[in-house]
């Protein structure tokens, strides 16, 4: 991917600058390119779902990591133009609404001709909307205390709904999956009778890395700033030996959680 793009803007610089002695040109730019991804892909891939306030964030997030040029090139110069075209400051809101509306279509559509990308995306449409006029009545000031919390849960939730549609096969599958889980969710294999904790016909034993692994996240998450860099800066100054045996304990930790089927990068699928 970084390969692909590093080539054209080394043609790129070609092209513009007549001559190969100005292929350095194509290489700054290539450079450039790189780096710009990779700020963008830092950001998504080391900042976890569930810490994300609103939807606001979530879609950013998204649109860096795999959407950037639909985002920053089509979307963001289309909605330039249509921004213009209804200057009146009465229906600035309605078109910013409907803008964002298309958008999140365009970007189901961008990932295939499918009803369940089309439902993804109309469904962060809406809510992206619904979040973007939350915000004129309570303010962009960032939230603390509760509003915090609970703007954690309904984003990691709504989005956690949204992907039923998006890693469906199709949309009679996605359907199956809420029926499940509105009317027979299967309580009975998560909390089966007995000792529920170490009964090898419940769900949470036989995950149990798995799940460990999910409250090691959000207790991480939790901890301060400062502490995080205080790990950090201690994790620096260790000795190589030791950071080999920490990458051997890391590599057999991910080792009992992986799943038994190869798992493709997801981008690699469209």
């Amino acid at each position: 991917f970084f390969t692909y793009f590093f080539v054209i803007a080394c043609l790129f610089g070609i092209h513009f600058a007549e001559g190969w002695q100005w292929m350095d040109a194509g290489i700054l730019a290539a450079l450039l390119v790189l780096w710009s991804f990779w700020i963008r892909f830092k950001t998504v891939l080391f900042f976890p779902v569930f810490a994300l306030v609103g939807l606001s964030m979530f879609v950013s997030k998204l649109f860096l990591q795999g959407d950037y040029f639909l985002a920053s090139v089509l979307v963001l110069t289309g909605l330039a133009w249509l921004a213009v075209l209804v200057n009146p400051d009465r229906k600035k809101d309605i078109a910013m609404y409907l803008n964002q509306l298309i958008t999140m279509l365009l970007g189901g559509l961008w990932h295939g001709a499918s009803a369940n990308f089309i439902i993804w995306g109309a469904l962060h449409g809406v809510a992206l909307a619904i979040h973007k006029f939350w915000l004129t009545l309570v303010g962009k000031d960032e939230p603390n205390g509760i509003r915090k919390l609970v703007g954690q849960v309904l984003t990691f939730n709504f989005v956690a709904f949204c992907w039923i549609f998006f890693r469906a096969e199709n949309l009679q599958t996605a359907f199956q999956v809420l029926d499940r889980i509105g009317s027979n969710f299967g309580w009975q294999q998560i909390l089966p009778a007995g000792n529920w904790l170490t009964s090898p016909d419940g769900m949470i034993y036989s995950y149990r890395w798995v799940f460990l692994l999910i409250i090691s996240g959000f207790l991480i998450h939790w901890i301060r700033k400062d502490t995080k860099q205080y790990v950090e800066n201690l994790l620096f100054k260790t000795p190589d030996f030791a950071k080999a045996v920490l990458l051997v304990l890391l590599i057999l930790g991910l080792y009992q959680i992986k799943s038994a089927d190869i798992q493709p990068f997801i981008y690699f699928q469209f």
